[in-house]
């Protein structure tokens, strides 16, 4: 028996296929013998093409460098919160230039006296001052600077420490006055002051008389 090359069938030796009549060629398959299974051939897969290969390629090189920018973004985002020692800060705080490599809360940055502060040392940020970082001693913040005195008020060398309203700069008995202790501005004594029973002023002076 021979198979037949055109329809594949075993066939009796000779020159025609007798299931198909094709010739069979002097090229003939291998003999078979009748109990010898048959192994059905089966197309060999196709090959992929050059371009299939240069695009895997470089979908695979892309991945490695996304996988290599995420790595570096996490290294160097932590980078930033790093204390002494290569440790890490606790989300919410950092280390700062002024933090003397300690972690501090985020709106702390400065360390001093064993703890983080929101100001540099001498600088504190009261109830009137806006938010900004005030000198000990100047709470109230307005007109681009820190002062002693809310606005309209003044220390000045007579007040004792105290803060006066402008315009009175005397500060005795409890309160502000206009005038120095034992003087007084009076209806007629033309906004000067004068001295207590001296209520007139004129001719640059103050009189008890008119």
């Amino acid at each position: 028996m021979v198979i037949c090359p055109n329809c594949g069938k075993n066939t009796p030796e000779g020159k025609f296929c007798e299931h198909c009549g094709s010739l069979l060629t002097s090229r003939q398959a291998p003999i078979l013998s009748s109990d010898q299974p048959v192994t059905p051939q089966h197309p060999s897969e196709k090959k992929r093409s050059a371009g299939q290969t240069v695009l895997m390629a470089i979908g695979g090189v892309f991945l490695v460098f996304i996988i290599i920018i995420i790595i570096a973004a996490f290294v160097f985002g932590m980078g930033g919160n790093t204390i002494n020692g290569g440790s890490t800060c606790s989300p919410g705080y950092s280390v700062f230039s002024t933090s003397d490599g300690h972690c501090c809360l985020t709106g702390y940055p400065y360390y001093y006296d064993g703890q983080c502060h929101q100001c540099s040392q001498g600088y504190y940020k009261y109830n009137m001052s806006a938010g900004y970082c005030c000198p000990e001693g100047y709470p109230y913040y307005y007109d681009g600077q820190c002062h002693q005195c809310s606005q309209g008020y003044s220390e000045y060398a007579t007040s004792a420490g105290y803060c006066c309203p402008v315009g009175y700069p005397f500060y005795y008995e409890g309160k502000c006055h206009q005038c120095s202790q034992g003087y007084n501005t009076y209806s007629t004594s033309a906004g000067q002051c004068c001295p207590v029973g001296y209520p007139y002023y004129y001719n640059g002076q103050c009189w008890n008389r008119q």
